[in-house]
């Protein structure tokens, strides 16, 4: 009796199998939602196997583009003609029966052939195309050309190919300071096309932002040019941090014209630059008084809250103060509160 074959396992089995999957992996193609018209041209052509479909799509010449097509179309034709000349009163010369579907379908509908043309210079197509219509400034164009056909490409060095559309879009979103995110979540609900969180920020930061600061610039300059004739300037000033207490990271002080309550400079402050948060009060007041006296705009007092470091600082600098009343409310109404809390004050309370 002869011995059997010894059987594999089920380990040996799964492995055979693993490789065979892996080696069929290496040569899928995943075609989506394409997949059912790769089974009806494999139906139409006769093709028995997908390889040979990708053969067949593989080894088809490749399509010339349609104005070199029709160019050699239009060669051909005048050769045609130049051979065989017809007479315009020859009974052969009929040219409704001439016309062909292929000739009907290069014909524009949107063509207006009674529309006015005019013969133009190229130096006046550059000086069009030789400025950008939105900022205005110098642009590089390049041009190619077919026949009697032009066509020119601008190219802003500014705004490079940045779609005005998709600029307008983060202008509007960072100027009203709508959130980008909540915005991108109503823009899919309703399946309409956006751009991404980055190019928010790159619009931000090589567009939106140069152009805030810009305006900023510019308003201050004409603001203090329009205070330096009124002599010295009465100004209230304060900072506003970005957490309660000693423990703010950043701050951002704010000096403002009493007369007129335009604010005349703003300062923000990192705590590492001002040896901690209780001394960025004091360097943003430094910050913009330098500012303003470098711009020679002279302060005749200053009205601020009663931090020793200020009021020591002003002192130096031979600034009269005065104290907000504000602060005098809040350190009062905390007063009165705290000593309401004694038995015998119970009508504070009230």
């Amino acid at each position: 009796m002869s011995e059997g074959r010894k059987r594999k396992s089920v380990y040996e089995l799964y492995d055979k199998k693993r490789k065979a999957s892996e080696e069929r992996n290496k040569t899928r193609v995943f075609l989506g939602e394409y997949f059912t018209r790769w089974r009806a041209l494999k139906a139409q052509v006769g093709l028995p196997t997908d390889a040979s479909v990708a053969k067949f799509l593989l080894d088809r010449p490749s399509k010339r583009p349609r104005l070199v097509l029709e160019e050699e179309e239009e060669e051909e034709n005048d050769d045609t003609e130049s051979q065989v000349q017809v007479e315009p009163h020859d009974s052969k010369n009929n040219p409704e029966s001439t016309a062909t579907e292929e000739s009907e379908s290069l014909i524009d509908p949107q063509t207006n052939s009674g529309e006015k043309k005019y013969i133009v210079f190229e130096s006046c197509l550059r000086e069009l195309f030789g400025s950008c219509p939105i900022c205005k400034t110098k642009c590089k164009d390049q041009s190619r050309q077919m026949g009697n056909f032009v066509a020119f490409t601008q190219l802003c060095e500014k705004l490079g190919s940045t779609p005005v559309g998709n600029l307008l879009l983060s202008a509007a979103t960072y100027f009203t300071g709508g959130s980008f995110v909540q915005l991108q979540k109503i823009f899919k609900a309703m399946s309409l096309q956006m751009t991404t969180y980055s190019t928010f920020r790159k619009h931000a930061r090589n567009f939106i932002e140069p152009t805030i600061i810009h305006k900023w610039n510019r308003d201050q300059l004409h603001i203090i040019s329009q205070l330096q004739q009124q002599g010295k300037v009465p100004l209230a000033g304060d900072m506003r941090a970005d957490t309660p207490g000693h423990s703010a990271e950043f701050g951002s002080y704010t000096l403002m014209h009493v007369e007129t309550n335009k604010m005349l400079d703003l300062q923000l402050i990192q705590s590492n630059e001002a040896g901690g948060s209780y001394h960025m009060e004091k360097e943003g007041l430094k910050r913009c008084l330098d500012k303003l006296e470098s711009n020679g705009l002279a302060v005749d007092y200053l009205i601020a809250d009663r931090h020793p470091q200020i009021q020591k600082y002003l002192r130096e600098r031979s600034i009269t103060q005065f104290y907000d009343v504000w602060h005098f409310q809040k350190g009062l109404s905390k007063k009165l509160d705290k000593l309401s809390q004694n038995k015998d004050c119970k009508v504070l309370v009230t």
